[in-house]
């Protein structure tokens, strides 16, 4: 993985549906093979505790700096977009200043939507 530039962990959902525009999201970010762990899952990027084992992995061991949560329309495991921007800040709490987090929410007809998150407010 050496010399492919930022390794990036991609979580989606299993569903079949979302397949393509999850590869087609994979190459327009820059993402290549060899360069990130990928974590499949029900719910894709909108349940912390189902990928919480795998982002540790991929975070202390391949050590990984940017991870891209998705979520989609129709997702049969419950995954909405307020769930996924609500993982996209508990990655960035629970990994402080090593990661960043990116959500981005699919549509069944392949389109998508970066997922903007609010500006944290200071105390």
């Amino acid at each position: 993985m050496r010399g492919l530039g930022e390794l990036v962990c991609l979580v989606h959902c299993i569903d079949p549906r979302i397949q393509e525009a999850v590869e087609w999201l994979r190459r327009a970010s820059g993402i290549r093979y060899g360069s990130f762990d990928r974590v499949s899952i029900a719910g894709g990027g909108g349940f912390f505790d189902r990928f919480e084992r795998e982002l540790d992995i991929a975070v202390k061991s391949h050590r990984v700096t940017r991870i891209v949560l998705t979520g989609h329309e129709d997702c049969l495991a419950g995954a909405t977009p307020e769930l996924v921007l609500g993982c996209a800040d508990a990655v960035e709490s629970r990994y402080a200043e090593r990661v960043r987090a990116e959500a981005v929410w699919l549509r069944l007809d392949g389109s998508r939507e970066t997922l903007e998150r609010k500006p944290k407010r200071s105390a």
